[in-house]
């Protein structure tokens, strides 16, 4: 029995480990330094940022999905939402190579460069709903969008330095404030899709071995 529970749960982890670390993937997240890495090549197109607070019962989640592009430009949609008494204000990166300019910009969170974020200083890309990337105007409860980075060198081309802004915090008398990613305790839902897969073969080899029993038995 106990051989068999190994084997199985061995299997499931490398079932886990393949979809988490795709050999060939458009869009990865690297959870050590939460530098995302593009490049057109076959694999993953979507990764999820959480984000903390500045108070503990509130955080944020960005969805960037690669949906095309070529050469040094990258199409990208995102819906961005967060959980918590606040509102969400617009979020931003930095990028390497340097951007060489944003187009295709929809959605109600406007583009801006080279900007200020209060809390964090300079960066590089910012979507913000306000007048700028240090207002608190145009806050919201969810955005979405898309956009497309257009960047100079040569592929694969990382974001990184990831930060996004609060308003109307409710434990904060309603101030504003930045989140940076962290990482979630909670598994994506691909683990826990492989996961289930792997508890259930545990529980088929343990109906086989049961069955396997009772037949020695009548033999």
């Amino acid at each position: 029995m106990r051989r068999v529970l190994r084997i199985a749960l061995a299997t499931a982890a490398l079932n886990i480990a393949a979809i988490a670390t795709p050999a060939n993937a458009a869009l990865t997240l690297d959870t050590d330094t939460f530098a995302v890495t593009a490049d057109h090549n076959a694999g993953s197109s979507q990764v999820t940022i959480n984000f903390d607070s500045p108070v503990s019962d509130l955080t944020s989640q960005l969805v960037l999905t690669l949906t095309g592009g070529t050469g040094n430009a990258f199409d990208f949609t995102y819906t961005f939402t967060k959980s918590g008494a606040a509102n969400l204000v617009g979020f931003g990166f930095d990028a390497s190579p340097d951007l060489a300019s944003v187009t295709n910009v929809t959605g109600p969170l406007a583009f801006f460069a080279n900007t200020t974020f209060p809390d964090s200083g300079n960066i590089e890309a910012c979507f913000n709903g306000g007048n700028n990337c240090s207002a608190a105007n145009g806050q919201a409860g969810s955005f979405s969008g898309g956009f497309t980075l257009n960047f100079t060198g040569s592929a694969p081309f990382t974001l990184n330095d990831f930060v996004d802004r609060y308003a109307s915090i409710a434990a904060l008398n309603n101030q504003s404030g930045e989140g940076h990613p962290f990482v979630s305790a909670v598994p994506e839902p691909a683990s826990w899709a492989m996961m289930l897969l792997g508890f259930g073969g545990i529980g088929t080899a343990m109906r086989r071995r049961r069955k396997d029993g009772r037949l020695l038995q009548i033999a």
